[in-house]
């Protein structure tokens, strides 16, 4: 399962001048103390729209809930939704 991280604009758009600015700092500690990785979803875009998605990869849909209600207080965080599966099962 994917969970979709869209960082504030202001945020993105000092990500471009330093990659760990404060505002991510919060991201990427809580995303640590979660132990998932957060990435950028468009690492190569200049775009600052397409710059400020991230996600993370679970397998399990009950933490995929957890780990993005962690991500949703962070201040840094616009919106952040667990993307649903391509598939019916």
């Amino acid at each position: 399962m994917s969970i979709v991280v869209k960082v504030r604009r202001d945020v993105a758009v000092s990500i471009a001048l330093h990659p760990r600015s404060r505002g991510m700092r919060e991201l990427f500690r809580a995303a640590e103390e979660l132990g998932v990785e957060l990435k950028q979803m468009h690492p190569r875009v200049k775009d600052p729209v397409l710059a400020s998605y991230y996600s993370v990869e679970v397998a399990d849909p009950l933490e995929a809930e957890r780990i993005a209600a962690r991500f949703r207080v962070c201040r840094a965080a616009e919106a952040v939704y667990v993307k649903p599966p391509d598939e019916f099962p």
